[in-house]
C-alpha cells in the first residue's frame, strides 16, 4: 500500500482488545506514497463503574446531632441530594421513610425521571431531575409525621439495568 507506519497509541473501546479501534487517516482517503498512518489500539471496553449511591441532605432547614442524625420539625421540608454513581442506565429508585411514604421512580439517560405511581405510597416526596447530569435528582420530603430517633433510617436503594444494586441510608428525627 505504500504508506508508513505512524504513532500506535492505546484505549479503551467497543472494541476487542488488541484490534484496530482508529486509524488517522481513514481508510479510503486518499494520501501520498509514504504517508504515516496513526493507529489506536483497542484495550477492550471500560469497566463499568460499580454502582453506588450517595445521599446529602442540602437545606438549611435540618440540624443534626453528634450521631450524625438530622432533626426536622413537623411540617418542615426536607431537601436531598441523590447521586446515582454508575453507568448502567436506567436507574430504578426507590426512597422509604420510617412514617411509611415511599418515592419509586426511574432515572433515564436522557436526563428524565419517570416516576411509578404503583411503587409510591403518600404525596410527601417530589423528585426532581438535574438539568446537567442524569445521574442527580434533588428530593423534597414534607416531614407529616413524628419520627423518633430509633423509629429507623430513611432508606434509598437503587437498581441499575443489569440487576446491581446499591443502598445509603439517613437518620431522621422529626420533632
Amino acid at each position: 500500500a505504500g504508506l508508513a507506519l505512524g504513532a500506535i497509541s492505546r484505549a479503551n473501546s467497543m472494541y476487542t482488545e488488541g484490534h484496530v479501534a482508529d486509524q488517522n487517516p481513514l481508510g479510503g482517503i486518499e494520501v501520498s506514497l509514504g504517508s504515516a498512518v496513526d493507529l489506536t489500539i483497542s484495550l477492550g471496553p471500560e469497566e463499568p463503574e460499580p454502582l453506588s449511591l450517595e445521599v446529602e441532605v442540602i437545606d438549611d432547614v435540618a440540624t443534626t446531632d453528634e450521631s450524625g442524625g438530622y432533626h426536622y420539625r413537623y411540617g418542615e421540608f426536607g431537601r436531598m441530594s441523590l447521586y446515582v454513581i454508575g453507568s448502567e442506565f436506567p436507574f430504578s429508585v426507590v426512597a422509604q421513610s420510617p412514617d411509611t411514604k415511599r418515592l419509586q421512580f426511574t432515572l433515564l439517560a436522557d436526563g428524565s425521571v419517570s416516576v411509578d405511581i404503583n411503587g409510591t405510597v403518600g404525596t410527601d416526596w417530589v423528585v426532581y431531575a438535574d438539568p446537567v447530569d442524569p445521574r442527580i435528582v434533588t428530593l423534597d420530603k414534607e416531614w407529616e409525621s413524628y419520627i423518633e430517633l430509633g423509629d429507623g433510617l430513611t432508606r434509598f436503594s437503587v437498581e441499575d439495568s443489569t440487576g446491581d444494586r446499591a443502598t445509603a441510608s439517613l437518620q431522621v428525627v422529626v420533632e
